[in-house]
């Protein structure tokens, strides 16, 4: 069992290269075709990683276990000075604040909390951002100046996901105006269309819905094999269907909350309802064409934005930036005509919004880059120039070494659970560890050294392991 759970974190060479190899292809979709290769920043996700590369499921055995064995593959490839993180790097917000004084926009707030029925708990948090946003605002003396949310979060204590909703609720309060400035990347009119590759997406999600609703009915729950479900729905070949893009389609329905997916042995899938009380397919079956048709109109609004702003009208990649409340209004107004006269979107609204960048981020219909955080856990590296997998090559048998060495107190720490009834020879063996040299220690203990130990074991400090009763040995 010790063994088993340290190969559940171990990462061979390979995995290294097929993770860097996504991240490179990640940083090159960034970019136009004909641009050089250079060491800008770019957002990515784990999921995104992981959607990109040839990894497959024997990589990881859930979620969790995925973004751990992710995030330490980025911790070596920086190691090795392939690429550089900057999580600390932020997303902005702009505002302007209505009054001179706190104590002003705290009185204009309360007014709209008791027309709205706000709690007195849930007012608090307003209070302190009210304080906050004025803070920042007299230390930031530039009309229109770009802040960070973490400053904000750090002068009213909010957490810098809650951030974006509140500061619309004080919009709405008319104490302040604010843009969420959002980049995205576009392609329009040349290979790989947005409208068309998103209309391509929605073709085969129609027909997998068609042959699951049949095959699965009102049970449950349903298990499927993407690889079988690929060669039937493709059977001459002519779309060039893979496993992996019908995988992909289920895990957006379950992003969406409308099933819960599992993951079997044979790369198998089990598919069950969200919902206790429904079908397995019934969340789906209800809100695909809707979920369809915001898509489409989001789109269209990038698109009525590139045209309008934008001098090149079409091309791949096109960096199209826009405010997040602008961009809500027009998606959720059916009649722009009349957009004054309707009413300022609703939460759910805009938690739709958000849902769906998201969502085509992630299926590479559009590409997000300033903002994404404001929507998902997303990290900021770049790739440095002339990085390349042979530098992955060169530098494992270090990182080898070392699962060997974790491997080996992992067998020293079984060896002193052995001992359990033995006090001395306890005792005697952790005195050996620190007092003799390396070559004595093995003479003395030839069990603990050799081929045989330096197999995976359990998760352990580099330095030293733990034991019971003694601390850090």
């Amino acid at each position: 069992m010790l063994f088993f759970l340290k190969s559940l974190n171990h990462l061979s060479s390979t995995d290294l290269r097929n993770i860097f190899t996504a991240l490179r292809g990640v940083r090159d979709r960034t970019r136009s075709r004909s641009g050089p290769i250079t060491e800008d920043w770019f957002w990515v996700t784990i999921n995104e990683i992981y959607q990109t590369s040839d990894l497959d499921d024997r990589f990881a055995t859930d979620d969790d276990q995925r973004e751990t064995k992710m995030r330490v593959a980025l911790h070596h490839l920086e190691d090795f000075g392939l690429i550089e993180r900057a999580e600390n790097l932020s997303t902005v917000v702009q505002f302007h604040l209505k009054q001179t004084t706190p104590a002003q926009s705290w009185q204009m707030f309360l007014t709209y909390s008791r027309q709205k029925g706000l709690k007195q708990g849930e007012t608090k948090a307003f209070e302190r951002l009210i304080y906050g946003m004025h803070l920042v605002q007299q230390q930031h003396q530039q009309e229109g100046e770009r802040v960070s949310l973490e400053r904000l979060s750090d002068e009213s204590g909010i957490p810098v996901l809650e951030l974006p909703d509140r500061i619309r609720e004080l919009q709405r309060a008319g104490v302040c105006t604010s843009q969420l400035p959002l980049t995205l990347l576009v392609t329009k009119a040349v290979k790989g269309d947005a409208k068309l590759t998103y209309g391509r997406y929605c073709t085969l999600e129609e027909q997998l819905l068609s042959y699951l609703a049949d095959k699965v009915g009102g049970k449950p729950s349903h298990v499927v094999n993407p690889r079988k479900l690929a060669t039937f729905l493709d059977a001459d070949g002519s779309q060039k269907l893979r496993d992996t893009n019908l995988t992909t389609m289920l895990e957006g329905w379950q992003a969406l909350g409308w099933v819960s997916l599992k993951r079997l042995s044979g790369g198998l899938i089990q598919i069950s309802a969200s919902n206790a009380d429904s079908g397995s397919l019934s969340q789906v079956i209800d809100w695909l064409p809707r979920h369809q048709q915001f898509c489409t109109k989001l789109l269209d609004a990038l698109y009525v934005e590139i045209d309008n702003t934008l001098e090149t009208k079409t091309g791949a990649r096109l960096v199209v930036q826009c405010d997040f409340e602008a961009l809500l209004e027009t998606v959720c107004d059916s009649h722009p005509e009349t957009l004054r006269e309707r009413p300022n979107p609703t939460e759910i609204e805009a938690q739709q919004l958000r849902r769906t960048l998201i969502w085509l981020h992630e299926r590479e219909i559009v590409r997000l880059t300033d903002g994404l955080t404001l929507f998902h856990q997303a990290l900021k590296v770049r790739v440095f120039k002339g990085a390349n997998l042979k530098t992955i090559y060169s530098r494992y048998p270090t990182l080898e070494e070392h699962y060997k060495e974790q491997a080996r107190k992992t067998h020293l720490m079984a060896k002193y659970g052995e001992l359990a009834e033995d006090d001395q020879a306890r005792q005697q063996l952790v005195d050996d560890y620190f007092t003799l040299t390396r070559e004595d220690f093995t003479a003395a203990y030839p069990g603990l050294h050799g081929e045989s130990v330096q197999r995976p074991g359990i998760n352990l400090s580099r330095d030293r392991l733990t034991v019971p009763g003694i601390g850090l040995l």
